[in-house]
């Protein structure tokens, strides 16, 4: 059986860096984070102030990345940086109402597995000091601790492990997720002891 775990999380709770591990030491396909094709796309949509014109895309783009996907797991697992959670979470929050109520997603694949990365308030901003935000939607701290609160009100607790990676480095969340992927059944692994 293959499976398709998506990772998401507000920016600067180390997805990126947890999805590569994962990707690694499971071992499966990282990505895609965006559909093939539309890499330049989603760059030039940051800069459009409509939110429901970026819900739009947003929402096109996840239907080519589905198919896209469901290709690909007929041959390998796939680990994904951000999916469906992240658009309805930022976009719920932008636009102040419930936008995943109105839309129909039966027909995109819907991931095995959501892991949601989270931080705390102390955390996030000093990783923010770290790296630049890349565009409007990193630079308000307040901002991004809501849209976290929204993904933590979206989320399917049975299909859904949450990591705080406040607490840990990027590679003990990493394994954190693999020994739950073991207890869950998805993959089977031994693990080295620990010191």
């Amino acid at each position: 059986m293959r499976i398709l775990v998506c990772l998401e999380g507000t920016s600067y709770v180390g997805k990126t860096t947890v999805t590569r591990l994962l990707s690694e030491k499971m071992p499966a396909i990282y990505g895609p984070r965006v559909a093939n094709g539309w890499e330049g796309q989603e760059k030039k949509i940051h800069e459009n102030p409509n939110p429901l014109a970026r819900l739009s895309f947003f929402m096109k783009e996840i239907a080519a990345r589905s198919e896209q996907v469901s290709r690909l797991l007929k041959q390998t697992d796939i680990v994904m940086d951000r999916y469906l959670l992240s658009v309805f979470a930022y976009h719920n929050i932008i636009v102040g109402k419930q936008l995943e109520a109105g839309l129909d997603i039966s027909d995109l694949r819907q991931p095995d597995c959501t892991v949601l990365l989270t931080v705390d308030e102390a955390t996030l901003r000093q990783r923010m000091k770290n790296r630049p935000p890349r565009h409007q939607y990193e630079s308000d701290p307040t901002f991004l601790l809501e849209v976290q609160h929204e993904f933590l009100q979206l989320i399917d607790r049975e299909k859904t492990i949450v990591v705080d990676t406040s607490i840990q480095p990027a590679e003990e969340a990493a394994r954190a997720i693999l020994e739950e992927f073991v207890r869950r059944g998805f993959i089977s692994f031994q693990f080295p002891q620990r010191e």
